[in-house]
């Protein structure tokens, strides 16, 4: 079998080396044959061009001929006005219109130079309204500086600031914003003061002018939305009960300059709490200058009890008993950090005052432009009519000349066109005579192509025929081995009977031992033991084969039934319920071996999937978080597992992003995330899948869609440095738009595909016609 499967092989291989010998020879003379082709198609090329250039030269010369006739009647036309013309002297018109036109000419310049000064009055203006608002736009920003503090400081109250500001209709009074928002201070120095006197519980407390409202205020924060916020009331007494003891003046000796109450604006309410609680408009302020003459002043105002110097607060006490000594103690001023950004109520209003002045001067003066132009226009018109008017008187001055020039210029046009006449006779001699030599070239091409295609013919029949042959070989092989494929296949069989027979003789040995070894422990004999002379006289006395065995103990059955009167269905039921408890236990503990099989089976499965999907997630996550690190953002991928391992439905890929320092890693939803930053991820998701595998090109469709510019930007720049890697796979990224000023690379190709009902065919595309065309149309 084997020595026959060799010669069919063989057989095989030869005519496997006959077809590619011919094969070879056919793609020979295919080749030739091409060549042949593409020289026909060169020389009917060359043909087509000698048809061309003999029509364009017939075309030529019929327009040359259309042109002169043109020319000849322009030249009948300009003489017959030259005879008709009557002299008519028309300078003093010409004269009288000119001394009109200088006349308006100046009025224009007054009237455009009192436009231009209104023109650049306004600009100027409107230059200073912008400046006027970007002032009041950096004044206004303070309120967002102080809410971004805010959060930072302590994010409860800020998310309650802005509760109350879309929920004041809640309650029937005004609930203060916390001092920390409401305090503007004239002077950011002051704000150190005013910081270091007033607690950071209060400077985010809340300030209520009813105690209703408080009370429902803080039920809500603190019970439903789970807020540690701070409240206060106002009190009863209006601000004008908080008046100093004394004026400023009476301390201006140790150089106090003002109360802390004069360096910063609020709403009374909270100024009448913070008088309340701090007494800030008994607190004086002063300067280094103060500092030095602390002993004299304790010693001297005894009713100063806290007071500020430069950068030093002072508290003074008095005992109550005896003497009345007094301590005085000083602290360094902490460092402003709530109050720096302030806005400027008096610059503010000055601001807003300015604008209004200079919105309403650049209404008026725009007006009087309006005016201007206006007058600028009908000047402008009277000027251009009085212009068409000298134009006119000079045409008709000077049309004599006019016709003269114009008709020895036709004269000269039509001699020239005359002597540029093409011989149309000997052109189509000449075409006629190169398309003779070009046809016989082509008919030898055909010949030489005629015999190459004949070769082709006769060598692809051979080739039939020897692929024939090799059919016939192969199935002859695929026969040989189909039949020792069903011979070892039965061997197969054979042993795997030998097998089981082998595992049948093994099973009824060991059910042979395990009777010995039953009969050895109910007649009590040990391994290497003989039975015992009663017990071998007992075996005597019972019969020598199977047969007789069985009947004998069918007679003790029955002898037995008879001895014992018993309920037959009684006796039937206890047997089948130890045959079903026997047959259950059996099933019991056989499922119990199956069920720790298929669990062992399942864990291992497990492994074999669990760890490889965790170390590919690993990578994927590497990947990811290296992409968003690039854009200045963090984002990670884990397997997401449930509490119950075996709930094989829940594992899933997790995916947590974060877009801005001050957010923690969020899990990318339809909710947390804006639609582009969605996009971002799932697109810098994708890319980690890709870095995985190895192909030889991506081709990715419309990935910037739904993506704001500044994140459209940032992809399309990490899309560049991935794909323009070393060793990295060939991109292809569609998209019907891009951005301005992208970085490029140099081994970047942008490529525009156009498309519609008006592009001309691709078999229609020649570029040596279009360069001809190009090059005739130069020459015209």
């Amino acid at each position: 079998m084997e020595e026959q499967l060799n010669k069919a092989n063989s057989r095989v291989e030869v005519a496997e080396g006959k077809m590619r010998e011919k094969t070879t020879d056919i793609k020979d003379h295919a080749r030739h044959a091409s060549t042949k082709s593409k020289a026909i198609e060169a020389e009917t090329e060359k043909m087509q061009e000698v048809l061309d250039e003999l029509n364009a030269k017939k075309a030529e010369d019929s327009r040359k001929r259309r042109r002169l006739n043109e020319l000849n009647g322009q030249l009948t036309a300009l003489q017959n006005d030259l005879d008709n013309l009557t002299d008519e002297d028309v300078q003093p018109l010409i004269d009288q219109v000119s001394q009109e036109i200088r006349r308006t000419n100046q009025e224009l310049s007054q009237v455009h130079q009192a436009g231009e000064v209104l023109g650049e009055e306004i600009r100027q203006q409107k230059k200073e309204i912008q400046e006027v608002k970007r002032g009041l736009n950096r004044l206004q920003d303070v309120g967002k500086r102080r809410m971004e503090m805010l959060y930072q400081k302590h994010k409860d109250t800020y998310e309650a600031v802005e509760w109350l500001r879309a929920n004041k209709d809640q309650f029937t009074a005004t609930i203060h914003e916390p001092p920390m928002l409401s305090i503007n201070v004239s002077n950011p120095k002051y704000a150190k003061y005013i910081e270091n006197h007033i607690s950071f519980n209060d400077m985010k407390a809340f300030v209520c002018e009813s105690s209703e409202d408080m009370e429902l205020f803080l039920a809500t924060m603190r019970d439903e939305k789970r807020l540690k916020v701070n409240a206060v009331k106002v009190p009863a007494q209006p601000l004008s009960f908080f008046q100093p003891k004394y004026p400023i003046d009476k301390y201006r000796n140790y150089d106090f300059y003002s109360y802390l109450k004069n360096l910063f604006d609020c709403p009374d309410a909270v100024m009448r709490y913070l008088c309340a609680q701090y007494k800030v408009h008994q607190v004086p302020v002063g300067t280094d200058k103060t500092k030095k003459m602390v002993a004299q002043l304790t010693s001297e105002q005894r009713d100063l009890t806290a007071f500020y110097t430069e950068n030093t607060r002072y508290t003074v006490k008095y005992s109550r008993y005896g003497t009345k000594d007094k301590s005085i103690s000083n602290n360094d001023l902490r460092k402003a950090q709530l109050l720096t950004a302030s806005v400027d109520v008096g610059r503010e209003q000055e601001l807003t005052q300015q604008l209004q002045d200079i919105q309403e001067s650049v209404g008026a003066k725009e007006r009087d432009y309006k005016d201007t132009q206006a007058r600028q226009k009908a000047v402008t018109t009277r000027m251009e009519e009085l212009r068409n008017e000298k134009k006119e008187l000079q045409k008709k001055r000077d049309l004599r000349r006019t016709l003269t020039q114009q008709i020895s210029a036709k004269q000269d046009t039509i001699k020239r066109h005359e002597g540029d006449n093409v011989n149309i006779e000997a052109e189509e001699a000449r075409a006629q005579q190169r398309i003779r030599q070009i046809t016989s070239k082509k008919i030898k091409l055909l010949d030489d192509l005629r015999q190459h295609t004949h070769k082709c013919h006769v060598l692809s029949m051979e080739k039939v025929r020897i692929s024939l042959q090799h059919a016939m070989a192969q199935g002859e092989a695929s026969q040989i081995q189909e039949d020792m494929r069903e011979r070892s296949s039965a061997l197969s069989n054979m042993e795997r009977e030998l097998e089981e027979v082998k595992g049948r003789v093994k099973n009824l040995k060991d059910e042979a031992r395990r009777l010995i070894e039953f009969a050895r422990k109910a007649t009590g004999t040990g391994p290497n033991q003989d039975l015992s002379p009663e017990i071998k006289q007992m075996f005597e006395a019972y019969p020598d084969t199977l047969d007789a065995i069985d009947a004998a103990i069918h007679e003790e059955q029955a002898r037995a039934d008879c001895t014992f009167q018993t309920d037959e269905s009684v006796v039937r039921e206890f047997r089948q319920r130890k045959k079903d408890i026997l047959r259950l236990e059996n099933e019991i503990e056989r499922k119990q071996e199956a069920l720790e099989k298929h669990q062992t089976e399942i864990e291992e499965l497990k492994r074999g999937w669990l760890e490889p999907l965790k170390n590919l997630v690993a990578r994927i996550n590497k990947n990811f978080s290296d992409f968003f690190r690039r854009l200045k953002c963090a984002g990670e991928v884990d397997l997401s597992q449930p509490e119950n391992p075996e709930d094989y439905q829940r594992y899933g890929i997790r995916i947590k992003v974060k877009f801005r320092d001050n957010e923690q890693l969020r899990e990318l939803t339809p909710f947390h995330q804006s639609g582009g930053e969605r996009s971002v991820a799932t697109v810098l998701f994708i890319m980690a899948l890709q870095e995985l595998s190895r192909c030889p090109f991506r081709c990715v469709d419309e990935i910037n869609q739904g993506m704001d510019p500044v994140n459209e930007r940032k992809v399309f720049e990490l899309v560049v440095n991935t794909a323009c890697q070393e060793n990295s796979s060939q991109y292809f990224l569609l998209t019907p738009k891009l951005l301005p000023d992208l970085e490029y690379a140099d081994n970047m190709t942008v490529l525009c595909v156009y498309n519609g009902p008006q592009m001309i065919n691709h078999t229609d595309w020649s570029i040596k016609k279009f360069l001809k065309r190009r090059k005739r149309l130069a020459d015209d």
